[in-house]
């Protein structure tokens, strides 16, 4: 199973793979409708980066009442249909990466179904995939 990774080392903050991420999924460039979770910030030392990514832990998915969040070939997806917007799964989540966007709706990533647009549109290969040992 393949999980998505940053090279903190490599990432220069232009947020390209947050407004790709957007643009694909919600079908605008905004930065807070990102499921991804790529953050910077100036600190005294220069520029720092942290990028969450899942860890398929599957908290979320037990956490769910309804059984919105499942998982398929190492891949969450949600049926944003079921999900009632109760927030468990965001409680759950021990990194804190599924968030609800300001408009309430659950934002989580999928991988683009196995081709990761924040892979794609990254100018310096900054977000990669790596497979994890089972």
């Amino acid at each position: 199973m393949a999980l998505l990774k940053l090279n903190a080392d490599k990432c220069t903050g232009c947020g390209i793979c947050l407004l790709a991420c957007s643009a694909v999924k919600e079908g605008v460039f905004n930065p807070q409708l990102a499921s991804l979770q790529v953050h910077s910030r100036y600190e005294k030392g220069g520029l720092t980066v942290e990028g969450k990514f899942c860890d398929l832990c599957l908290d979320c998915v037990e956490a769910c009442p309804t059984e919105a969040i499942t998982v398929k070939d190492g891949v969450l997806s949600i049926d944003q249909e079921l999900c009632t917007q109760c927030g468990l799964c965001v409680e759950a989540c021990p990194h804190g990466i599924i968030h609800l966007s300001p408009s309430d709706k659950l934002l989580l990533c999928d991988q683009c179904g196995g081709s990761p647009q924040c892979i794609i549109f990254c100018p310096h290969q900054a977000i990669y995939k790596e497979e994890e040992a089972k």
